[in-house]
């Protein structure tokens, strides 16, 4: 994989492939959290890939990204990160 790319957008467009993607699902910030927890029961019915686990888990949940998703621009620190 050589990017990631996030994007925000209405509930009501509609981008991706559906022969890609066998489920989609809107979260918000604690719901995500209780889906990728290891101590969670329900997680065995999502799959997640190891690079969204770990962009999540080190990014998305911790700090600030998430409370400032309305103006991602401000949280682009232009670094590349190892994982």
């Amino acid at each position: 994989m050589d990017y990631i790319l996030f994007l925000r957008l209405s509930l009501d467009q509609k981008i991706f492939n559906r022969e890609e993607i066998e489920q989609l699902e809107y979260v918000n910030k604690d719901r995500l959290a209780e889906l990728i927890s290891s101590e969670n029961p329900s997680n065995e019915k999502y799959e997640f890939s190891p690079w969204f686990l770990l962009i999540a888990r080190n990014f998305l949940l911790k700090g600030e990204s998430w409370s400032k998703i309305e103006s991602i621009d401000q949280i682009t620190d232009k670094k590349i990160y190892k994982l």
